[in-house]
């Protein structure tokens, strides 16, 4: 038989072989979380995801919910905030990246494992597979309901700090309606036209204070009784109020960016604030350093 053929049989079987091998950790693990033991099901994740053999996205992604779920269950919120967030970074589809986080966002709103929901008396057991769903759904409702004006004004405010703040929280809304419906339609729109929104206001900052940047930098290598002026040190303590304004700014472009990708969305708008930004920050940071 041809070698070639030979080798590429051998590495299909061990394909096969992996992929049933994995397969079998996780119907494992499920049979050993339907059975309530969520520890034993903890130690058989962790040697799982010790293994060379599970480091695939999916069973990866598989295997960080099912811990994030035993924690949940044991009391263990950290680790569990912990496991989803890896479990959203692992993801190979909007669907899980969603549902991943949308446990995050219920998780906080969750005190003592129960959401209350603003339209009803009763409290909803996150614990619990199937309430969780409402929970998903109630959440979701009441974020909107309690942000909608803040959105609102967001979008016809000129000034970047208001959108800033409220963007987040649109895209934990858009989270929450995917975990319920398996799209974010309702919110598409809205997070759409508050990033375009967002990316109008940030452009416009960074050219204003790309500007005074540069005036600063003027002024520093400008001669004072026959040496280098530099800055004073009101100037300095301005240019680094800059500084994190505009770190504020990236950092913000970057969490949208990663976000939106989440969520099925085009990232790539958000690119070239990340990169004026990044260039202004070392600008500034290297004026800031020779004016000391």
């Amino acid at each position: 038989m041809n070698p070639i053929i030979i080798r590429r049989f051998a590495v299909l079987l061990a394909f096969a072989g992996s992929f049933a091998a994995h397969a079998q950790t996780i119907q494992d693990v499920q049979k050993t979380m339907d059975s309530k033991d969520y520890r034993d099901a903890l130690r058989t994740i962790s040697d799982a995801l010790a293994r060379r053999d599970a480091k695939d996205e999916k069973t990866r992604y598989q295997l960080l919910m099912m811990r994030g779920e035993c924690q949940l269950q044991l009391g263990q919120r950290m680790e569990a905030g912990s496991a989803f967030e890896g479990a959203a970074k692992s993801a190979s589809n909007t669907a899980e990246a969603a549902t991943a986080r949308a446990n995050i966002v219920l998780m906080k709103a969750s005190p003592a494992n129960k959401y209350m929901a603003k339209t009803g008396t009763a409290q909803i057991d996150i614990l619990d597979s199937e309430s969780r769903k409402q929970a998903f759904a109630a959440l979701r409702d009441d974020l909107l309901s309690a942000n909608q004006q803040k959105i609102d004004a967001a979008m016809h405010d000129d000034t970047l700090v208001p959108t800033m703040k409220i963007l987040p929280m649109v895209l934990d809304i858009a989270y929450l309606e995917y975990a319920t419906s398996g799209s974010a339609e309702k919110t598409h729109t809205e997070l759409k036209q508050l990033g375009e929104h967002a990316r109008s206001l940030m452009g416009g900052e960074l050219s204003r204070i790309r500007h005074q940047t540069e005036r600063a930098e003027d002024l520093s290598n400008s001669y004072l009784n026959n040496g280098r002026r530099g800055l004073t040190s009101t100037e300095r303590d301005e240019l680094k109020k800059s500084i994190d304004y505009v770190t504020q700014i990236c950092h913000t472009a970057r969490e949208a960016r990663r976000r939106a990708i989440d969520l099925g969305f085009d990232g790539a708008p958000w690119e070239p604030i990340i990169a004026d930004a990044d260039d202004l920050l070392e600008r500034q940071q290297g004026v800031l350093a020779i004016a000391q």
